[in-house]
């Protein structure tokens, strides 16, 4: 056994070495360089950038710096350990030389000379074009006087340290101002004070910011200013103006324009009396002031440190005392979801007397710099709560990544910032509407019915539901309803609960629900069929007593029954007519509420009518309480006798004439009659029906002795008139 383990062992062996020595020669693996990829990458010294490749090894692998065209060429490996994975960060050494030709070489840690790959050539520079940009000074007018020190201010991207230069563009002269390489964006430059130590006073002067390191990179000023030892006049103040509404204590820039080359000294006057606001000569033409705590009228007088007749005052301003906040933002919450390039409505409440400014800030995700770009104002001096906000199409779409900052128009400090929301590039395409979208369909006024519909819109996006009026002016069709109505705004899913008719259309004779996407109107769906609201849920309503040609005596109890399908009580009606029953009920000659909103499907009713004119008919109508003029049931033409009368009291000659025997009866019974009798029928004392027949006959033989013992009605119809006998059945 062991030997045939021994034996199996030794095949398998061979076999993996058969697969392994055919697979080596196949070469399966390989290695892809996917950053950098092509010659127009310039990558920065001093900066981090991701190498990245694709690979199918099973082995770490080593990085490589190559460059063929330096002199001498360069191949170095740049990663301390070998790298696990398909990406690597390199921070580049700063001491690396700037030069085009640079390739990325990954090779295999275990077998390079087999597993190996060299990407695209790509550039190594100091720094990229426009890293550095020259602020201040930097437009015409500027005048800087000797022995004063002014600003000089600039962005940049570098990683280095930079000097600041004083040139000339006419005279060719040239000074670093610094002693040491600066770090920042700004250099206060001060004018020597030592006779002689300063520059000449000349209008060409510019100023060159550049890479204390690398010399090619630089930026000069694009206009010239002068130096000068000459003091000058005010020309404007800039702020405050007229219309300055600052609050008390907030900081605010009081800003001019003058040509002096020495400081000046500020002033704010309220009433009669003036204080200096500057504890020390200001250079330059802004000042930052804390504005008093008191309120009131004000104005700013600024004059020249080296006389205090050279001056200039401002316009009027208020200074008052903002007490308010703005203590919640409505919308956006944290579960909006907004599209670009579509309208939405920022919403807020403030108790503050002055205007607001919105803003909106957008996450950047760029890799490497993931950050919050700075707040863009959306619209200044906003009076009101609200401001509808055109989303910029720019902006990068993302969960979270959108945020709204509101601020007091005066005092940037009082502010409110909403909760993050996303935003979103629309991907729906359709809303199509499921209900109501039959033919024929009617709602009740004040019941509850679901509206739904389906779409491919993302799960975030709302969508708006209108009710839209139609009548017959108009048209049906889609589009053309003459009224729409909001039913609900953002909603999210697929169904809405909704009462029908709290969105009445006055003048509709009918309806659709249309759904629009909240974030793109012009994704909408329509029900395709129209629909009524009605005032019940019922349909209709059948009078089943009084019969067609019963006799009802007056001043005694009767049941009116009926049938309907309405959840609501019922009005019931007693009509007259005239004799021959031709005048419809919408004009009766008499009308009486014999049931005010009776339920169920019978009323007792004691017949009480004072006055009847003999001969003539009536009707009973039961209508819907809710809807008295669509759902209407009326009975058969009947009579009413006077109390102790016979019916055959106020019948004509054909009636006198029918006959009927035996009577009593054992229940066996035949009625005879002039001419041919139409139908028969027998009620109980109740008013209940035991008998009904068609007949086509001058004579009827009736069989009800299945029945109890007791007096019977009999009606006999005859020529459309009703002959009723009394039967009693022994």
């Amino acid at each position: 056994m062991k030997k045939f383990n021994h034996l199996l062992s030794i095949t398998l062996l061979a076999i993996i070495l058969s697969l392994s020595v055919n697979s080596m020669g196949q070469n399966p693996f390989e290695i892809e360089i996917i950053q950098p990829n092509n010659a127009d990458i310039d990558w920065i010294k001093g900066h981090s950038y991701t190498i990245s490749w694709l690979d199918n090894l099973t082995q770490p692998v080593n990085i490589f710096l190559v460059n063929d065209v330096l002199a001498p060429a360069i191949d170095t490996k740049i990663n301390a350990t070998p790298v696990v994975g398909t990406t690597w960060v390199w921070d580049i050494d700063p001491a690396t030389i700037a030069s085009p030709g640079y390739k990325i070489r990954v090779e295999s840690s275990v077998s390079a000379a087999t597993y190996n790959a060299t990407g695209a050539t790509f550039d190594i520079v100091n720094s990229l074009p426009g890293s550095i940009e020259v602020l201040q000074p930097n437009v015409t007018g500027i005048d800087w006087a000797w022995n004063t020190t002014n600003v000089i201010s600039w962005t940049d991207n570098v990683a280095e340290a930079l000097d600041v230069y004083l040139v000339n563009s006419v005279t060719g002269f040239e000074e670093k101002l610094n002693t040491t390489p600066i770090v920042g964006s700004t250099f206060d430059w001060e004018m020597s004070t030592t006779p002689g130590g300063n520059p000449a006073e000349d209008g060409n002067y510019k100023i060159r910011v550049q890479s204390y390191l690398y010399s090619d990179v630089k930026d000069l000023s694009n206009a010239i200013f002068s130096i000068s030892q000459t003091t000058g006049t005010f020309q404007e103040i800039y702020q405050p103006t007229a219309a300055s509404v600052w609050a008390k204590g907030t900081k605010h820039l009081i800003s001019w324009r003058d040509d002096f080359n020495d400081a000046v000294n500020i002033y704010y006057t309220i009433g009669a009396v003036e204080t200096l606001i500057t504890t020390t000569p200001v250079f330059g033409s802004t000042y930052v002031w804390t504005t008093p705590t008191t309120i009131g009228t004000y104005t700013i007088r600024i004059a020249s440190s080296a006389d205090d007749d050279i001056d200039i005052v401002s316009s009027a301003f208020s200074i008052i005392e903002t007490t308010g906040e703005i203590s919640a933002i409505y919308q956006p919450l944290t579960t909006a979801s907004w599209t670009l390039g579509t309208t939405h409505l920022i919403s807020w409440l403030d108790n503050l007397d002055e205007p607001v400014d919105v803003y909106y800030r957008n996450w950047d995700p760029t890799p490497g710099g993931a950050h919050w770009d700075p707040y863009v104002l959306i619209e200044g001096n906003v009076v009101g709560t609200t401001v509808a906000w055109d989303i910029p199409t720019t902006l990068y779409p993302g969960v979270n990544y959108g945020q709204i900052k509101i601020a007091s128009s005066i005092d940037g400090t009082v502010l409110k910032e909403s909760e993050f929301f996303d935003l979103k590039l629309t991907q729906g395409t359709y809303i199509d509407l499921i209900q109501p979208n039959v033919a024929g369909i009617s709602w009740a006024d004040g019941y509850d019915y679901y509206i739904s519909w389906d779409d491919d819109l993302i799960d975030a996006e709302f969508v708006d539901i209108h009710l839209c009026g139609y009548n017959s002016g108009g048209g049906f069709a889609i589009g053309d309803e003459f009224d729409t109505e909001e039913i609900s705004l953002d909603n999210i899913g697929s169904t809405y609960v909704w009462t029908a008719g709290d969105e009445g259309i006055v003048g509709a004779e009918s309806y659709r629900i249309k759904i629009v996407s909240s974030d793109n109107p012009a994704i909408v769906g329509y029900s395709t069929e129209t629909f009524n609201i009605s005032l019940s849920l019922g349909t209709f309503v059948t009078v089943e007593n009084p019969t067609v040609g019963v006799y009802w005596m007056n001043n005694t109890d009767k049941y009116i029954s009926w049938l309907d399908n309405c959840p609501e009580n019922v009005w019931i009606y007693l009509d007259e007519y005239e004799a021959d029953g031709t005048t419809p009920w919408t004009t009766p000659t008499y009308e009486i509420v014999v049931g005010a909103g009776a339920p169920g499907s019978m009323y007792s009713w004691y017949l009480d009518q004072a006055t009847l004119t003999p001969g003539n008919r009536f009707k009973i109508r039961v209508v819907s309480k809710l809807d008295p003029t669509g759902i209407i049931g009326e009975s058969e033409l009947f009579y009413i006798v006077p109390f102790g009368k016979s019916a055959l009291s106020i019948d004509n000659g054909i009636a006198a004439n029918v006959t009927m025997y035996p009577n009593p009866t054992s229940g066996q019974f035949t009625i005879n009659a002039p001419v041919d009798i139409t139908r028969v029928e027998v009620r109980n004392l109740l008013g209940q029906v035991v008998y009904t027949g068609d007949v086509t006959a001058t004579q009827a033989n009736i069989d009800i002795s299945n029945y109890d013992a007791g007096i019977y009605i009999v009606n006999v119809i005859v020529n459309e008139e009703v002959v009723t006998k009394k039967l009693f059945v022994q």
